[in-house]
């Protein structure tokens, strides 16, 4: 199987990247993105013969149609992912993650491509950001071409938070902590879903294996409130740096949304995972009605026990981002 990622040197992709990696029957992967300095780095670091990395631009159709030759399964990781940003420059996200979703599409079938998996967002669920619009919008066009007749099978995950990717709160704070600045917190109230970098991985490999035409995987994860997070930062780097309240930027919501009461009710229980069908008819009648009577409330994160103190302190351990920055510490 062949397997190219889009934005493949980002936090998300890189880490899908290294678990296929160590799948025997993934026999190519290509990288694709336009960080060549990144590319360089990952290029030197694995070194495997089955990696191949291409500078490339989801903006720019033309320079998708070479590297989408013989591809079997996209990963579309690309695009613009912050908050803050995206409501201060709405027309570069429209570009990226609506206009440049088009053109991986696109590309896809015209290269046959067997399946494309898009990544996503809570944020697009009920959007009040541009982040959240725009990927909404790349939602619905996923399910737009699903329903086309298209031979290329479109499928998308909808992500929480993702802990210690690359901008996120959680190296913010720990910068600020080591360079002995206070954090700002908009929130120690405001709760998000989070999944750490393998969970993730993971994730989109289990929307490859079981995903059909438009359906949207969502995660059951982890709840955390953000005054917990700092507080655990705070413990875990042995740090008495002030906590800042600053109150919410423009476009935050103070609880997240996975999955909205409609989108519920035309879901699957698969366990660990919800699978919302693009359509009601896409279920088998029985599951599907037995989705609506139960799910009467959005899947939201304040509608979650969150993790205690303890527990959030616990799993920020666990991963290998803060390990890395404990040994750099000492």
């Amino acid at each position: 199987m062949k397997i190219l990622i889009t934005g493949g040197t980002g936090s998300i992709g890189e880490s899908v990247l290294r678990e296929l990696a160590k799948d025997p029957s993934v026999t190519q992967i290509t990288v694709l993105s336009r960080d060549e300095f990144k590319q360089h780095q990952l290029r030197c670091e694995l070194q495997s013969k089955k990696i191949r990395f291409v500078l490339g631009d989801i903006r720019d159709k033309q320079s998708l149609m070479k590297p989408f030759k013989g591809i079997d399964v996209i990963f579309h990781t690309a695009a613009f992912k912050h908050v803050d940003l995206g409501e201060s420059m709405p027309e570069e996200f429209v570009k990226t993650n609506i206009l440049g979703t088009i053109n991986v599409f696109d590309a896809a079938e015209e290269n046959g491509v067997k399946k494309v998996v898009l990544l996503s967002t809570d944020k697009a669920a009920h959007a009040t950001s541009v982040l959240g619009m725009t990927k909404g919008i790349a939602e619905r066009i996923m399910i737009a071409r699903a329903n086309s007749g298209s031979k290329t099978v479109f499928s998308a995950v909808r992500l929480g938070n993702v802990l210690a990717s690359r901008g996120s709160v959680i190296p913010l704070f720990v910068d600020a902590i080591k360079n002995k600045k206070a954090i700002t917190l908009t929130d120690p109230e405001m709760t998000r879903f989070m999944i750490s970098l393998p969970e993730t991985a993971k994730f989109i490999s289990f929307a490859l294996q079981h995903g059909k035409q438009g359906d949207i995987f969502i995660k059951k994860c982890d709840v955390m409130e953000m005054g917990n997070v700092a507080k655990a930062l705070l413990h875990i780097f042995n740090s008495d740096v002030a906590i800042k309240i600053v109150g919410r930027r423009d476009g935050e919501r103070t609880h997240e949304i996975l999955a909205n009461q409609t989108e519920l009710s035309q879901s699957e229980d698969m366990g660990g995972y919800f699978r919302i069908s693009n359509s009601i008819g896409g279920l088998n009648k029985k599951t599907s009605k037995k989705s609506a009577q139960k799910q009467n409330l959005d899947y939201a994160s304040n509608l979650v026990k969150p993790l205690t103190l303890e527990e959030t302190e616990k799993k920020l351990r666990s991963l290998d981002y803060i390990s890395n920055e404990l040994v750099n510490k000492k």
